[in-house]
């Protein structure tokens, strides 16, 4: 089929659509049967920043395809490219690429009304009749162009409202958009980096220098030809003319490694370099120079703030810093500051933008000294941040959070390079869920909302991750959000020792208290009895066995009683001898009632042979220090003999001993915990 333009052989294939755009002279182009019907201009796409290009071969997920046509559309956050594909078993699908993120997707029989559009917003539930989904993202694109061939006719400038939504499980995703000639729904799933593959070398073939106008971008490669100086990413210095062959410059002013092979950029302002670390995917940059911030969405950089030092936060890094953290190496492309106004008061935390070449993006969270590292997450939890309740249970991939935190921030101060255009005073609503030492954050806008799973890393670690002194780290003040309680291994492993004593020690105080033996003997004496020596009737005894003499005085008031006691055996050997007193005394003084002493004791022996025994007994009574002065017959005292007697009062020590380690560990991580939640 040839271009009813410019007359170029045109290839098309009408199982996957009636839309074409001529590559030679970007008429769009409706086909039939028979003939292609130009219905206007396309605008010339750039370049893509990904692996994906127009011919490319591949595979998604393991199924093969081919790329047979492209739609980019721009948007308030930057743009995203759409691919057409053609699966190796016929079928036709989508590859979406936004910045580092793929998704991979087919159409789907579903026709959603267009109020969805107006009434939702991010982090609601979407009604898919087939599905569990949260509405991510939401808004307007402006189709920028395509090219290849597509399935429905698309115009430059066209304006398509659109929802994104993920899934609970699986990497689902989720697409809306509501064109004019009605709404279009497309299902498929995120991909993890190593889940595309594209076949074709054209990503590396486009690894070259280009400077066709000012402004524009460049790499320096390790087999390029260099002429230019090379400024330090870190501290800005000049280290001038690389040599030739040289990957690397180490900066004479900070000591810094400088990578020769990332893209680089001049400033519109200044003509400073700046260094792009993840050039694919950067949206926006600031001269380390002069302060102006560039968009980089576009072919070309253009202005679009000049901002100023005012209020510049005390950053422990340097962006450009180079660092080691689980294997990999990172970069700080960027960072930006948050700044939250509770009742007049101002609270700030600062997150640094990591880049790594094989994961992709990371942040690394900072307020009043906590460190924590996130990551983007794919699937979100089943709730609506912004109803989220303090202290309200989430369950996410097997584990319990507690709702921390939730309110809204502004942005004060943004430096480097990210993802998406971010300017000062941008307001977003955030959203804090803890299980220590991870995190579930939320941060949204009225158009879009992203989910990050965190983990609290500690000062050794941070310090170690930088090659610092943690000395030169900034000093944590208060309990971090999700700063775990930290007890070693011993001290866990003894609270579980000492619970399990615990729980024998109860059982073993219970079961003596109501199993303790039996009566030998018992016997009640007057005072007129004992204060003459007195023997009692023979008792059987076993052997060994603990034994009990108790003595109790149930009459005795404001006086005192001390015995002389010996256990005597058949043999009339004394086997035994115990010296006890019992004493009582009580009133009114100042209105107010008062006892001291007891009526009772009791001494433990133990038996060493089986046999008959007797107790031979005398003692003598009195009030103060006079004795012998209660009238005769004023009060007895109860003698009694219990064997194979269980000592419950062992069993006490032991429980109270494992009670007060228990406390030992406890009370300290409670104390913890109310102050993480008293800092809030």
């Amino acid at each position: 089929m040839q271009c009813p333009s410019c007359g170029s052989g045109i290839e098309a294939d009408e199982r996957y659509g009636h839309f074409r755009v001529c590559p030679y002279c970007q008429s769009a182009l409706l086909l039939d049967k028979e003939a292609a019907k130009i219905s206007g201009k396309m605008a010339v796409l750039a370049k893509p920043k990904g692996p994906l290009h127009l011919g490319a071969t591949g595979n998604a997920k393991g199924r093969g395809f081919q790329v047979i046509g492209r739609v980019r559309y721009g948007y308030q956050q930057g743009f995203w490219d759409e691919w057409y594909l053609v699966f190796e078993d016929g079928d036709s699908g989508w590859i979406g690429e936004d910045e580092d993120e793929f998704t991979v997707e087919v159409p789907v029989d579903w026709q959603p009304s267009p109020e969805l559009h107006e009434s939702l917003k991010p982090g609601d539930a979407l009604p898919y009749p087939d599905g569990d989904f949260s509405l991510k993202e939401k808004g307007v694109a402006i189709c920028e162009g395509g090219e290849g061939q597509l399935p429905f006719a698309v115009e430059t400038g066209e304006k398509t409202p659109f929802l994104d939504a993920v899934g609970r499980d699986e990497n689902q995703f989720l697409s809306v958009e509501f064109g004019e000639e009605g709404p279009r729904a497309f299902l498929g799933q995120q991909l993890e980096r190593d889940e595309l593959h594209v076949d074709t070398a054209s990503w590396t073939e486009n690894r070259f220098r280009t400077e066709a106008a000012e402004g524009t971008r460049h790499r320096v490669f390790q087999e390029a030809d260099r002429s230019e100086a090379i400024s330090c990413d870190c501290c800005g210095g000049n280290l001038g003319i690389p040599d030739p062959g040289a990957t690397e410059l180490t900066c004479e002013y900070c000591g810094s490694e400088v990578d020769l092979g990332l893209e680089r950029i001049t400033c519109k302002t200044c003509t400073h370099p700046i260094t792009l670390h993840q050039a694919e995917t950067a949206e926006t940059t600031i001269c380390p120079n002069c302060r102006t911030q560039m968009d980089l969405s576009g072919d070309r950089t253009a202005v679009l703030a000049q901002l100023t030092d005012k209020d510049r936060p005390n950053i422990p890094f340097k962006l450009g810093q180079r660092f080691k953290f689980e294997n990999n190496e990172w970069r700080i492309a960027g960072l930006i500051r948050y700044t939250q106004t509770d009742e007049g008061v101002d609270y700030h935390w600062i997150d640094f933008l990591m880049v790594c070449p094989e994961r992709g993006y990371a942040w690394l969270g900072l307020e009043n000294g906590h460190f924590v590292w996130a990551a983007e997450m794919k699937n979100h939890p089943r709730i609506n941040p912004r109803m989220g309740k303090r202290k309200a249970a989430v369950e996410h991939a097997g584990m319990k959070f507690k709702m921390f935190e939730r309110g809204s921030a502004r942005v004060t101060w943004v430096d480097g390079e990210l993802p998406w255009i971010a300017q000062l005073e941008d307001s977003i609503g955030f959203y804090d869920a803890i299980n220590p030492p991870f995190s579930l954050s939320a941060e949204w806008t009225e158009d879009e909302i992203e989910w990050f799973q965190g983990r609290y890393l500690d000062h050794a670690t941070v310090a170690k991750a930088f090659d610092v002194a943690e000395k030169s780290l900034p000093k944590a003040y208060g309990v971090g959000a999700s700063q775990p309680y930290i007890n070693g291994d011993f001290s866990k492993a003894a609270v579980k020792i000492m619970s399990l004593l615990l729980v024998v020690s109860l059982v073993l105080i219970i079961w003596s208290s109501i199993a303790g033996g039996g009566s030998a003997t018992e016997f009640s004496l007057s005072h007129d009895q004992f204060s003459k020596p007195w023997l009692s009737q023979p008792f059987e005894l076993g052997g060994p066995e603990l034994c009990t003499l108790k003595i109790e005085g149930a009459g005795l008031k404001d006086a005192w009683s001390y015995f002389d006691i010996a256990l005597v055996n058949d043999a009339d050997e004394v086997t035994h001898e115990f010296s006890t007193q019992i004493s009582y005394y009580s009133g009114v003084e100042g209105g107010e009632s008062w006892s001291e002493g007891s009526r009772s004791d009791s001494t433990p022996f133990v038996v060493e042979k089986a046999g008959t025994y007797r107790l031979l007994v005398q003692g003598q009574a009195g009030h103060g220090e006079n004795a012998d002065i209660i009238r005769p017959g004023s009060y007895s005292t109860t003698f009694s003999v219990k064997k194979r007697v269980v000592l419950t009062r062992y069993f006490i020590i032991l429980a109270v001993l494992a009670l007060i380690w228990i406390a030992c560990y406890w009370i300290p991580k409670l104390s913890f915990e109310a102050k993480r939640w008293s800092d809030e």
